[in-house]
């Protein structure tokens, strides 16, 4: 397996949620164009998730790594 991206471009509109998971909290919506920092990335009940942050600053969460 390939080590992951340090950082990722957004292509379409996603969600930054407070924790894993789809039933979490969403935080904030990034645009497409993005840029997000990689915090690390889990693998929960079966989805694939990365902590990231906004390049530059702004609230840490996690988005499904599927649309990374």
């Amino acid at each position: 397996m390939a080590p992951a991206p340090r950082q990722w471009e957004v292509t379409t509109r996603l969600n930054l949620r407070a924790h894993p998971g789809t039933s979490a909290k969403v935080l904030t919506q990034f645009r497409s164009g993005t840029i997000l920092d990689n915090q690390g990335c889990q693998s929960v009940k079966g989805r694939s998730w990365c902590k990231v942050q906004q390049l530059g600053g702004g609230p840490t969460g996690y988005v499904a790594a599927k649309y990374l």
